[in-house]
């Protein structure tokens, strides 16, 4: 791939300390939640392919979009309790969503797909960049 397709898809840093902690938990949370219950836990594999590509979509081309990139300045730029706030109201809609929109199986395998693309999207971020920012090695 050349460089100008990966600046569509990975932003122009080395993944933090935080997105690498982000994607392992992600992925721990896809694995718990894909296998617990088990059996006959409702896993469906056509709404988790379909959450895997939508969360691949919006992690790299719409995030490093300018509209995208834009929505990701002004978050950063949020005080603590404004982030509250949003986190509030986006957990509040996600509720409403999957209680009373979208049937609970289609709403938890669509979830599992897009936390099993996080890990993906930062292993790929750190090998297109070469380094992880922040991290020091040992002298």
């Amino acid at each position: 791939m050349n460089s100008t397709v990966l600046r569509a898809v990975f932003p122009d840093r080395p993944p933090t300390k935080t997105d690498v902690v982000s994607g392992g938990l992600a992925g721990g949370l896809a694995l718990l939640h894909g296998t617990w219950p088990a059996p006959g836990n409702g896993l469906r594999w056509e709404w988790i392919a379909l959450g895997f590509v939508l969360g691949a979509i919006v992690l790299g081309p719409v995030a490093q979009s300018p509209v995208g990139k834009r929505i990701g300045a002004m978050a950063r730029d949020l005080s603590i309790a404004a982030r509250l706030v949003v986190m509030a109201i986006v957990i509040t809609v996600t509720l409403v969503l999957a209680t009373v929109v979208f049937p609970d199986v289609i709403f938890r395998n669509v979830s599992i797909g897009i936390l099993a693309v996080i890990p993906f999207y930062v292993v790929g971020h750190v090998v297109v960049a070469r380094e992880l920012g922040g991290w020091q090695t040992a002298s």
